[in-house]
């Protein structure tokens, strides 16, 4: 998890303050062609993504954690 927190700290400082993120979230599910959250030629589809996470969203952000894990099957997270 300490190179986890150190990637993130890293790629924050090659960014501008309003493209800095404050947690990573490790997802337990694969985004593969079959699910949909992969296009044929293995692009990401982002707002298939943000639909299938986004009511995670606000509880990600109240942990203020740096590095969030969920575990999307038991639907609960912890955090570092």
């Amino acid at each position: 998890m300490a190179g986890l927190k150190a990637l993130l700290s890293q790629v924050n400082t090659s960014l501008d303050a309003h493209e800095r993120l404050d947690t990573l979230v490790v997802i337990e599910d694969e985004w593969t062609v079959n699910n949909k959250l992969l296009t044929p030629t293995l692009r990401i589809k982002r707002r298939e993504i943000e639909k299938k996470h986004a009511h995670l969203y606000d509880e990600w952000s109240q942990q203020k954690a740096v590095v969030v894990w969920q575990n999307t099957h038991a639907s609960n997270a912890s955090s570092v």
